[in-house]
C-alpha cells in the first residue's frame, strides 16, 4: 500500500507471528487434506492476514496510511472466529447437526468485514500510542463487532466441553490440549482492549503463538483426524445395541485398509473412515 513508512519495534511480532503460523497451517494441510485440516489452514490464513496489515499499520508514519492498513485488517479479524467454530465442529464431527450455525458465522462475518473494509461505521479513526498508530472502534458497532465475535469465540469452547464427558482414552487427552489451546489464544482479546482507549499493549500474538505449539503438539501426537463418532455424535445408535452381540450375528465387517492409519478414527476424514457393516439374525 503505498505511503510513507519506517521501521517499527511493534511491526517485528506480529509480522514473524504471521510467518510463523502460516507455515504451519501450510504444513498441516499439506500433509493431509482434509476437512479438518482445511478449517485449520483457513484459520491461520485469516490470522497471517490480521498480522500482515498490522505489521504495516505499526510502520506507517502518517495517521491516514495506519487507517487504510487498519482497515485492511478487517479482510481477516473478522472470519477469525467463525474458522475457529469451524475447525471446532468438524473435529468433533459436528458439521452437518451445527450447519445453520456455521452459515451464520461466516456470513455475519462478511457482514462486518465489509462494513470495516468499505465504511468507517466500525473503524473511524486511528489514535497513537506509545506502540504505534492502533485502530479505535465506534462504541456502538465495536460492541455489536465483540458481540458476535467472542459468542462463536465461546461456541467454540462449549463444543469442546460438551464433548468432553463422553471421551475416553486418547480422545479425552486430545480434547484437553485443544480445550489449553483455545482458551490460550483467547487471551488474545487483550487486543480489543486498545480499540476502546485503554494504553494496553496488544500482545495478543503471544497467545497465538501458544496456540499454535499446543496445537503443534496434537498435531505430532494424534494427527488433525476428526474424534471417534462415539464421541461426536453419542446419540446415534447401532440398530437393537442394546443387545450383545454373537459371532452369527456379525457377517460381515469392513475397515478401512489404509495401510498408514493414524492412531484413533478415522484414517482420514469422515468420508474416508472405516465402514461397518453389521447383520443381525
Amino acid at each position: 500500500m503505498p505511503g510513507e513508512y519506517a521501521f517499527s519495534p511493534s511491526s517485528v511480532p506480529v509480522a514473524l507471528t504471521g510467518v510463523v503460523i502460516l507455515a504451519f497451517g501450510t504444513r498441516v494441510l499439506g500433509k493431509r487434506v482434509t476437512s479438518v485440516s482445511a478449517a485449520f489452514f483457513t484459520m491461520t490464513v485469516v490470522v497471517a492476514v490480521w498480522m500482515a496489515t498490522f505489521t504495516g499499520m505499526y510502520s506507517a508514519v502518517h495517521a491516514s496510511d495506519a487507517l487504510k492498513w487498519s482497515r485492511a485488517a478487517y479482510f481477516g479479524v473478522p472470519f477469525i472466529a467463525p474458522a475457529l467454530y469451524w475447525f471446532t465442529i468438524e473435529i468433533l464431527r459436528l458439521e452437518r447437526r451445527r450447519r445453520l450455525a456455521h452459515v451464520a458465522a461466516w456470513s455475519i462475518g462478511a457482514f462486518f468485514s465489509a462494513i470495516a473494509v468499505t465504511t468507517d461505521q466500525l473503524i473511524p479513526r486511528v489514535d497513537r500510542y506509545w506502540w504505534g498508530y492502533y485502530p479505535r472502534y465506534d462504541l456502538v458497532v465495536g460492541g455489536a463487532f465483540l458481540t458476535f465475535f467472542f459468542g462463536y469465540l465461546v461456541a467454540s469452547l462449549v463444543e469442546f466441553l460438551r464433548a468432553w464427558p463422553a471421551a475416553q482414552s486418547a480422545e479425552r487427552e486430545r480434547i484437553r490440549l485443544l480445550v489449553i489451546a483455545v482458551g490460550v489464544a483467547y487471551l488474545g482479546v487483550v487486543d480489543f482492549f486498545p480499540k476502546f482507549g485503554v494504553s494496553l499493549y496488544p500482545f495478543g500474538y503471544l497467545p497465538i503463538l501458544g496456540f499454535i505449539a499446543l496445537v503443534g503438539l496434537v498435531v505430532r501426537r494424534y494427527d488433525l483426524t476428526p474424534l471417534t463418532p462415539g464421541l461426536a455424535a453419542p446419540e446415534i445408535r447401532m440398530p437393537h445395541a442394546e443387545r450383545p452381540l454373537s459371532p452369527n450375528r456379525i457377517q460381515n465387517i469392513v475397515l478401512d485398509n489404509d495401510p498408514v492409519r493414524p492412531k484413533g478414527w478415522p484414517a482420514t476424514d469422515a468420508e474416508h473412515a472405516a465402514s461397518v457393516e453389521v447383520a443381525y439374525n
